[in-house]
């Protein structure tokens, strides 16, 4: 993780309630950011789910990896709930679409194997729907071959959505103290420092 996280996408949609759709597909992308890094080690991430997709204070997210990522049993992929040992690259694709999906509707779907339990989506956009409905097929063949198929479908939509929106922010959150840069900080006490120590010569001068 380059930054801080300040909560998940999981806290944020559950406090704030679900994402427009241009802000969710923005998350989408910045979570294949992270599975392209896996994947190109040979490895899949094998928890993808809204708990490990970690929010900075500038409203970017971010796809946690390694030990700290904790899977969730509603954003697996069917094969994994047959065999925990199935996870891959399509399982990975698998869970963007379930998050994608369900950081629109707030929810999760009933049954993620059925485009219907998508209906929502697929009235308010029908070109995202196909993209999310393909993703989360049954068949692992028939899902996109890699992230970089999968953020070029995306990619290709982000336009008719809106453009580039900036992910969501929360207004009053600001910066922790552990957040703010370190050079502006030392240099305003070191400031802060002098001119106490001016104001206490002339004082007692």
């Amino acid at each position: 993780m380059s930054r801080e996280h300040i909560d998940s996408l999981a806290e944020w949609v559950e406090t704030h309630g679900p994402l427009a759709p241009a802000a969710a597909v923005q998350v989408a992308l910045a979570m294949l950011d992270g599975l392209e890094g896996v994947h190109a080690q040979g490895r899949s991430h094998g928890a993808v789910n809204p708990r490990n997709v970690g929010r900075r204070a500038d409203g970017t997210h971010e796809l946690r990896v390694g030990t700290g990522a904790r899977g969730l049993a509603a954003f697996d992929a069917p094969e994994v709930h047959k065999d925990a040992g199935a996870h891959s690259v399509q399982s990975d694709l698998y869970g963007v679409g379930v998050c994608l999906a369900w950081a629109i509707a707030g929810t999760p779907a009933l049954d993620h194997y059925r485009a219907e339990d998508l209906g929502s989506l697929r009235e308010r956009e029908p070109a995202l729907w196909e993209v999310v409905e393909r993703v989360t097929r049954y068949t692992v063949a028939e899902r996109h071959p890699s992230a970089a198929a999968l953020r070029e479908d995306l990619g290709g939509i982000l336009a008719d959505l809106g453009g580039a929106v900036a992910p969501p922010r929360t207004p009053s959150a600001g910066l922790r103290w552990g957040q703010l840069p370190a050079r502006p900080v030392l240099l305003g006490l070191l400031f802060l420092g002098l001119a106490l120590g001016a104001l206490a010569v002339l004082a007692w001068g």
